[in-house]
């Protein structure tokens, strides 16, 4: 069979050109604005000037005519018309621009980055010769674990690269606990204060030690902390790297052998006496004091060692080269019933140079008194002093002593006993108890304590004060008690080697179970220097104005140092320093003031006796005018109990 012969297309015009085969085209057709929607999509009459009606190729396959299908005609609708059923202006077309470029883009740059990644984790994890991991740079830190408080201390510091690569800009600081204080370092620092090493490169293999040594001072039970950090940067690296290693050093013991004595139980207003013991271990140069939580009813009245200026439970100690021992006391005030009071002393310690640093606790000891329930009021006063007194060979111990019944029950079977302690020689008091004046009559008894001690006991019974007996609610018995010491004319006076007295009242007195006992206050008395000034005067036979004057100073209980005598020259009174006569010290005489002194820098008891003469020349008699010179005042310093002694010498009358 012969092919069917092919139709021939009509002509077209030259907008119009055939379309090839297997491509799909849109024509874009003007539309009038008389053209409804429906007429464009189904065809208009054609206008056969126009030519042949537009063609529409599918599966290569190219017909003629127009689309006159409802169901193309629909689809054509639904794409083209808007959302209120009018179609868009088809005369423009806006072209928008296609996403897959970025999409390319994006794509590329995450397999660049995912590619460097895997790059960079084999050079650093699997490349051999580049390996690093930080945990082959090794930093210890060696010392012992324990120590007491203001021990000598070394620390060693150990450090090794034992990485393959080297390490540059290595540097090694140390930070240091608040209390330690360095005296030594194996390697000498890079800065004042001895905590930075600069190392440089460490190659591979490199190490090193540095050895810090010096005192660690803190408060006792504590834990301090040495740290020290290595910092570096691989030679393969941008980065810096630091290793960290940490000592702990635990204060558990104290440098100082720390005792206080203290009663166990005291009534309100009884004196309450602690003695507070103190030995170093071992030297330290670091500045001591004492310290003392007194709580709410503990008042301290007078202690051995003075407390600081304006502190008056704080004790300055030093540095405490040798054993040292501080006696003090005081009284509980009353409490609503019988009650357990807590007194804290500690010994705190301060870095020398540093005075606004916080102290550290060296020794902490706590102290409980049970302070009872009383309504027993005592009370002691010598020479009108309560807590301390200073005397001197010679003088006479006026004591009073009052005990009263302040409650609302009797104290049955009372006894009062008055105590001294007192220098002793040969078993014989410095005391003159031969020439005790008291009314009562009460019980005398000695005690020997030690060979330089001796104690004498006064009792008062319900046979001398039948008040005592059963001494009633208000009631009050009051003794008064005369007891000289003896001078220089009685006995030897350097035989003595001690120079103390203790005074203390107790009470004793039947209880509902058992008798009980009440301590008094305590008078501690110290026993100075015997010095006495004799001011004698003659006026010359040939010149009733001129008068012969002479300071007499005599001692013969310890030794006597910086001595001054002073006194005024009254009126118009020549006085010639050329005429003194001074066996030891200096004198002068002021014009001005018409003052005299004499000045001597020691009296030793092996020199027991001092002059000074001088001459005074009344030029002109006033007549009002009675004396010829002032009281002589006399200051010196005890050599033995560092106290000072003051004397007053007659003046010279007209």
């Amino acid at each position: 069979m012969s092919p069917k012969p092919k139709s021939k297309p009509a002509d077209l015009p030259p907008d119009k050109a055939a379309i090839p085969a297997g491509e799909r085209h849109f024509v874009k057709k003007t539309l009038s604005p008389e053209t409804s929607v429906e007429a464009a999509a189904k065809g208009s009459p054609r206008d056969e000037s126009q030519g042949a009606p537009p063609s529409l190729t599918v599966k290569g396959q190219r017909k003629s005519g127009s689309f006159r299908d409802d169901r193309v005609t629909g689809q054509l609708l639904s794409i083209y018309e808007n959302s209120d059923g009018t179609l868009p202006d088809m005369k423009t077309f806006e072209k928008r621009a296609s996403h897959s470029v970025w999409r390319v883009f994006a794509f590329g740059v995450a397999a660049f980055l995912t590619a460097a990644g895997i790059y960079f984790g084999w050079q650093t994890f699997f490349s051999p010769g580049t390996k690093f991991s930080a945990n082959d740079v090794l930093l210890s830190l060696i010392g012992p674990e324990r120590i007491a408080v203001a021990d000598e201390v070394t620390f060693r510091i150990r450090y090794r690269n034992s990485e393959r690569v080297p390490l540059d800009s290595a540097q090694l600081e140390v930070a240091y606990p608040a209390g330690f204080a360095v005296s030594r370092v194996s390697l000498p620092a890079d800065n004042e204060a001895q905590t930075v090493w600069k190392l440089g490169t460490l190659e591979a293999g490199a190490g090193g030690e540095v050895e810090i040594s010096g005192r660690l001072y803190g408060s006792l039970g504590e834990t301090q902390s040495l740290r020290t950090f290595l910092n570096y940067t691989p030679s393969n690296f941008n980065s810096e790297f630091q290793k960290i290693a940490t000592l702990s050093v635990a204060l558990t013991e104290s440098p100082i052998e720390f005792t206080v004595s203290s009663p166990e139980s005291v009534a309100p207003g009884e004196a309450a006496r602690f003695v507070v013991s103190l030995r170093p271990r071992g030297a330290s140069a670091v500045p001591l004091f004492l310290t003392l939580d007194p709580g709410p009813l503990f008042e301290k009245k007078q202690s051995s060692l003075e407390s600081d200026q304006n502190e008056p439970y704080r004790w300055t100690l030093g540095s405490l080269s040798e054993a040292k021992e501080i006696d003090l006391s005081g009284v509980f005030a009353p409490a609503a019933a019988a009650t357990e009071q807590k007194l804290t002393f500690q010994v705190l310690g301060r870095l020398s140079g540093k005075p606004d640093s916080a102290p550290f606790v060296m020794a902490s000891l706590e102290r409980p008194v049970r302070v009872l329930e009383s309504s027993l009021e005592t009370k002691l006063a010598i020479n009108g002093a309560t807590e301390k007194l200073a005397l001197s060979p010679g003088d006479t111990l006026n004591a009073t002593i009052a005990v009263k019944n302040n409650g609302s029950s009797d104290f049955p079977h009372a006894r009062v006993r008055f105590v001294i302690d007192a220098p002793a020689y040969n078993d014989k008091s410095i005391l003159y108890w031969n020439k005790l004046e008291e009314a009562h009559n009460g019980q005398v008894v000695g005690e020997k304590i030690d060979d330089a001690t001796r104690r004498g006991i006064i009792t008062w019974s319900e046979e001398q004060v039948p008040e005592l007996a059963r001494l009633k609610p208000g009631e009050e018995v009051v003794f008064e008690v005369a007891l000289p010491l003896k001078s220089g004319v009685e006995t030897s006076l350097v035989n003595y080697a001690t120079h103390r007295l203790l005074a203390q009242l107790e009470v004793q007195y039947e209880g509902a179970n058992a008798p009980e006992v009440r301590r008094g206050g305590t008078i501690d008395m110290t026993l100075n220097s015997d010095l006495a000034i004799e001011v004698r005067d003659e006026i010359s036979a040939l010149d009733s104005d001129t008068y012969r004057v002479t300071w007499l100073l005599t001692n013969s209980f310890h030794e006597l140092k910086d001595i001054i005598l002073e006194a005024e020259v009254y009126g118009d009174v020549s006085v010639a320093e050329s005429e003194f006569v001074v066996p030891a010290g200096t004198a002068v005489f002021d014009q001005k003031t018409g003052r005299l002194t004499w000045r001597l820098d020691s009296l030793p008891t092996s020199v027991d006796v001092a002059a000074l003469e001088f001459t005074l020349k009344l030029n002109q008699k006033n007549p009002t005018q009675e004396n010829l010179t002032s009281k002589v005042r006399v200051t010196a310093t005890d050599a033995v109990t560092g106290e000072t002694v003051e004397r007053a010498g007659e003046e010279i009358l007209l």
